[in-house]
């Protein structure tokens, strides 16, 4: 029955327990329940403890005191750390004919994180001749019991580190990308956003954005390719944390998982995309997928304006010409779709850059290879 209780413990301990003295209400309950288990034990092993005959018995004397240590610390306040104390002393005063069941089960626990030391108790047992020989190797089975409980205990509060700092990263990282979505929702996509109170004071302020009469909001690129390299590094960050690597190095968690690192990585993607637009504005690339950074453009669409279709259904009016003065929304161009795209994948991926790179080093030594060429058959 304890062992059942204890792998309980086990499972959701570790998610629970925090510096002992979590006000969370499952922590607390958690403990609680924990020290429902430890007292069953204590009580176990009391009942188990042999009647004093008056013979001064060393060993009976030694569980005893042990015993009412245990008691001493179980009416204390209570904490994980203390908690955690109170069940390797308790390995001491178990009944000797429990030692090989209470060690089979913490092998068990032990061997379920890879312990190098579980595989050598192991060994051992398989020669010992237990039960048989219980009386001879009852304190070294008294040591195993405790060694094999420090260890699974330090690999479960490692691990709850390792989760509690990744958990506090994930969080902050993903009010990030929703911060910065928002953003790029409300500045690039705000659907029903009048002209007169948010385009124009937004062009004013930052000085990107110009104003034409033609119903086309200019826009310079490079803003464009930092808010959306931003975005895509986020959406990196994110994706990087969707699954759980079950590690419980907690030295890679307090380099990994900090503002330093997450800030980092932003910086990266910001980075990434500022150098895929600087290439675009130097005209090294070309093709159908590379962006006109003088055409990029937010195309003005009046959400009451429609006209009549050839077959006499009616459609919206997207032409900016055509506008009658109603709500407007803004739509990214072809163009400017295409450097968003760009930006995001670039803050996603450092490999995008060096492919970019590599493609603009191949463009080149084929032109030059192509004028060598030239020059040979004049």
């Amino acid at each position: 029955m304890s062992s059942a209780v204890s792998g309980s413990r086990s499972d959701v301990g570790q998610t629970a327990e925090d510096d002992g003295h979590s006000k969370s209400p499952r922590a607390r309950a958690v403990l609680e329940q924990f020290y429902v288990y430890l007292e069953a034990k204590y009580q176990s092993a009391r009942r188990a403890l042999p009647p004093d005959d008056g013979t001064a018995d060393a060993a009976r004397l030694h569980i005893a005191e042990g015993l009412t240590d245990i008691r001493n610390r179980l009416d204390e306040k209570r904490s994980w750390p203390k908690a955690r104390l109170i069940e390797q002393l308790l390995s001491t005063v178990i009944a000797d004919e429990q030692l090989p069941a209470e060690l089979d089960y913490w092998l068990v626990e032990a061997k379920a994180i890879e312990s190098p030391y579980a595989t050598e108790i192991t060994a051992w047992k398989a020669t010992a001749g237990l039960p048989g020989t219980l009386s001879e190797h009852k304190e070294y089975l008294r040591e195993a019991i405790r060694n094999l409980i420090a260890e699974v205990q330090w690999f479960k509060l490692q691990r709850y580190h390792y989760e509690k700092s990744r958990s506090r990263f994930v969080k902050f990282s993903s009010w990030m990308f929703v911060g910065i979505f928002a953003v790029i929702i409300f500045v690039l996509f705000s659907g029903l956003m009048l002209d007169d109170f948010v385009m124009r004071p937004i062009a004013k302020f930052t000085e990107w954005i110009g104003l034409g009469n033609d119903g086309v909001i200019r826009n310079y690129g490079i803003v464009t390719a930092v808010v959306f390299g931003l975005f895509g590094a986020s959406y990196g960050v994110l994706n990087s944390l969707s699954t759980s690597s079950g590690s419980t190095d907690t030295e890679l968690a307090d380099t990994v998982y900090t503002l330093r690192s997450l800030f980092t990585r932003l910086l990266i993607g910001t980075g990434g995309a500022l150098i895929i637009y600087f290439f675009f504005e130097s005209g090294v690339l070309s093709g159908a997928i590379i962006p006109d950074l003088k055409e990029l453009a937010f195309i003005k669409i009046d959400l009451f304006a429609i006209e009549q279709a050839g077959n006499g259904a009616a459609k919206p009016v997207i032409e900016a010409n055509q506008i009658k003065g109603g709500p407007d929304l803004y739509v990214p161009n072809s163009e400017l779709s295409l450097l968003m795209v760009w930006s995001t994948l670039a803050g996603f991926s450092e490999n995008i850059v060096s492919t970019i790179l590599s493609r603009a080093e191949a463009q080149e030594a084929a032109s030059a290879k192509k004028g060598g060429q030239g020059g040979a058959a004049g």
